[in-house]
């Protein structure tokens, strides 16, 4: 503002009590932001803020995402709340506030962007440190002909959340002490629902309460949007015309049919109890008195990443033993029910021993001294009670109503699996693939475990996102076409990498932001390097970045790089061994042809989505629910024979099941546990059919087996004896061969016997 203009400059108190938002021109008299509210102004230091730390990282295109890529504002914001408001419902928040009838005319009779503050500071005092900002958003003027009349304004708003992930779960809004003069304003505020209350330190004050200790954190996400439809309720009126929009797509991931003695919401709690029985196994490993001290146990399974879609239950067990037997290295039915006993999942578990002197260099001796471990593991863990069957390979044990597979690991075994002989007896080392799985179950994933655990600790909603993810491609039969590991991964990516948005605080916010990933990538020049822990050195990214670019046709369609797959010092002379595995968990999938269908169902989901996202009565389903017509074979299967029909997304013929807490009973036998049989069909027909199709199935219950021909086993091939299988002869003189198709769809029926209720062509090759 220019202090020597020749005009009567009014003061910036005096401007402050006309605008909430004050940017004065040279002159000192126009006020460049007169029609922008306080939020407004906020949202811009926000979205500064932002952009400064995009520029500052090293790591972020920042040009691409500061000028390039468009901010959408579904995507943008955790929650979403729409307020439709009529010319009476501005009349009547207008005349709740002092001083109305001056401020209407100071904005020249404007009741929409007066009553528009009202609201947002209504919302703003109500949820207090449960938010971050409040964005509004209005309902943009469309361009209209000079000919016609000016379309009418629009009232409506939108505000988007961003919310604080842990404040945003509070079950109480406390008040001012009992002696406090403020309690009176504070119970006006709240009405009926403030009560006076005791807390623990003793002193009484006024609170709200939102919710019970039992509730699952899914229905605590849902506080912020309880709140604010009670405020607007209780002192503007409006009740009918709001739409929160926060948890749209979580219901996917309940457990309809299936009645816990917790409240299941979409598994968090159900996640959390695993964990903690996994914690209680690991203090009772490290108490038994073994030969060798238990120097680490290391999870290996993605529930204990938070990720798995549907994590397991402690579910009461069988006493009897009829229609079982214990075999050599397995459990076994001996008589076949008319419905399938439900899926038991077992925690993979790690344990290292400390180092000796006396473990052999043979990896046949090694294996024999570790089913001597699992002897004595079992017979110490026999003598306290706990069920426990000991296999060549691993040891099942019984704990709290989960199975976990606790193997013995033993690190030396990497260097051993490498070992190669060469001519004249001598022992090379050389990259097998025994090594590298070994490398990978021992090294690379116990330590992926953790830091994706801590992604889950720093972004509440990270498991969720990951679950919802993995839903999404599953109904879509992509999994694991697309693996497990590399969907935890994106979403990690997103969450530690969110621009150009803020991290995300809710799964359906990190859902949305994971279809677009989808749906605008172009992954032949877009590497993800996922930083954890800030684990990447500078050169380690400058030198990826190189052999992306230099090696792109050898590398894998989808390049996901964590430093946990990085070999040895960055100083090392081979580079090459430094960096082979990297991307180790995309390598053999997924192919470019399923990431273009995945581009294809993500952009239509993302569309479908956008377009419904203010219609209660939409059916969000729509998009878990697979499309057919692309499949040249669909094979239908007897969903009672399906281990994991629980987990269905369409549940009709599904009985409501009551499952039992877990409690111990001297009686109880060892279950069935990764059984599984659309999953060992699957298995059969990929070993026998890979080379002539691709098989797509929903793991999560799905009663579907899509089936695609290869387009090369199609065609004519010359006679090869070595690949006749499935082929039948064609030609005289010059005889080829091609797929007997009759005989194929035979052998289909036939290995599926008691699974596969029909079998329907689609697409006659």
């Amino acid at each position: 503002m220019d202090k020597d203009s020749p005009y009567d400059v009014p003061s910036l108190a005096s401007l402050h009590n006309l605008y909430e938002v004050v940017f004065m021109d040279t002159s000192g008299l126009v006020n460049m932001m007169a029609n922008l509210l306080t939020e407004d102004f906020l949202l811009l230091k926000h979205e500064a803020t932002l952009a400064l730390h995009m520029l500052n990282s090293s790591s972020v295109d920042s040009f691409e995402f500061l000028f390039m890529k468009n901010v959408e504002f579904y995507q943008a914001y955790d929650q979403i709340l729409s307020i439709r408001l009529k010319k009476r419902d501005l009349k009547r928040i207008l005349e709740k506030e002092p001083n109305f009838r001056n401020d209407l005319m100071d904005s020249l009779g404007d009741l929409r962007q007066l009553s528009w503050s009202a609201v947002l500071k209504l919302l703003k005092r109500g949820l207090g440190d449960r938010v971050k900002l409040l964005v509004p958003a209005r309902g943009v003027e469309s361009v209209w002909s000079t000919d016609l009349s000016p379309p009418k304004l629009k009232s409506s708003l939108m505000v988007g959340f961003v919310i604080n992930q842990i404040a945003s779960k509070a079950l109480l809004t406390r008040g001012p002490s009992a002696d406090d003069p403020g309690c009176e304003a504070f119970r006006n505020f709240w009405g009926k629902k403030s009560n006076l209350r005791r807390f623990q330190d003793g002193s009484f004050h006024e609170a709200v309460l939102w919710g019970d200790s039992k509730q699952p954190v899914a229905e605590r996400r849902l506080f912020p949007g309880l709140i604010s439809k009670y405020l607007l309720n209780l002192h503007y009126g409006l009740k009918k015309n709001l739409h929160y929009i926060c948890s749209k797509t979580e219901s996917v991931l309940q457990l309809e049919n299936v009645s816990l003695d917790f409240a299941y919401g979409t598994g968090e709690e159900a996640t959390f109890h695993v964990i903690q029985a996994y914690d209680g196994l690991t203090r009772k490993l490290r108490s038994l008195d073994l030969p060798l001290k238990i120097t680490s146990v290391q999870s290996v399974s993605d529930v204990n990443r938070h990720t798995r879609v549907f994590p397991p239950l402690s579910r009461s067990l069988r006493t009897s033993k009829v229609g079982l037997a214990v075999e050599d290295s397995h459990l076994e039915f001996l008589d076949m029910a008319s419905e399938t006993p439900l899926f038991n999942y077992a925690i993979k578990v790690n344990v290292f021993l400390e180092t000796s002197g006396k473990w052999p260099d043979d990896l046949i001796a090694i294996q024999a001294i570790k089913a001597e471990f699992y002897k004595t593991m079992a017979s110490l863990l026999k003598k306290d009670k706990i069920n426990v069957v000991p296999f060549p390979g691993l040891l099942q044990i019984l704990w709290e109503g989960f199975v976990f597979h606790v193997k013995v690991c033993y690190r030396r075994e990497i260097y051993l699996s490498r070992l190669v002989e060469k001519c004249e007896g001598i022992l090379r080392e050389e990259d097998t693939n025994d090594a590298i799985a070994l490398e990978q179950q021992l090294e690379i994933l116990p330590r992926l475990n953790t830091a994706l655990a801590s992604v889950q600790a720093d972004h509440s909603s990270f498991g969720c996102g990951v679950r919802l993810a993995k839903r999404w491609l599953g109904s879509q039969l992509l999994l694991p076409h697309i693996p497990h590991i590399a969907v935890e991964l994106l979403i990690a990516h997103l969450c530690t990498s969110p621009a150009p948005y803020d991290a995300p605080h809710t799964p359906h916010i990190l859902f949305l932001r994971f279809l677009s990933l989808l749906a605008t990538t172009d992954w032949k020049t877009t590497p993800i390097l996922l930083n954890l822990r800030d684990t990447f050195s500078v050169e380690d990214v400058t030198e990826i970045h190189r052999r992306f670019t230099s090696e792109r046709s050898s590398l894998p369609e989808m390049f996901i790089a964590t430093a946990y797959e990085l070999r040895g010092l960055s100083t090392l002379p081979d580079m090459e061994y430094r960096y082979k595995l990297t991307s180790f968990w995309t390598e053999e999938s997924p192919s470019l042809q399923i990431l273009y269908r995945c581009k294809q169902l993500a952009s239509a989901s993302l569309n479908f989505c956008t377009r419904t996202m203010l219609k209660p009565n939409a059916d969000i389903k729509t998009i878990f629910r697979p499309c057919l017509n692309d499949f040249d074979v669909i094979m239908k299967l007897h969903s009672s024979q399906l281990s994991r029909r629980e987990e269905a997304l369409d549940q009709e013929t599904f009985t409501s099941k009551l499952i039992h807490p877990y409690k111990h009973h001297s009686q109880e036998i060892m279950p069935v546990v990764m059984f599984d049989p659309a999953q060992l069909y699957l298995e059969e027909l990929r070993d026998a059919f890979d080379h002539l199709a691709l098989f797509f199935h929903d793991e999560h219950g799905g009663d579907i087996i899509g089936v695609v021909w290869r387009p090369t086993s199609l065609k004519k091939q010359e006679l090869k004896i070595a690949n006749y299988e499935g082929h039948q002869l064609t030609g005289i003189k010059n005889t080829k061969q091609i797929p007997n198709m009759e005989a194929i769809l035979s052998d289909f029926e036939v290995m599926g016997m008691g699974l596969v209720q029909r079998i329907t062509v689609n697409n006659k090759a």
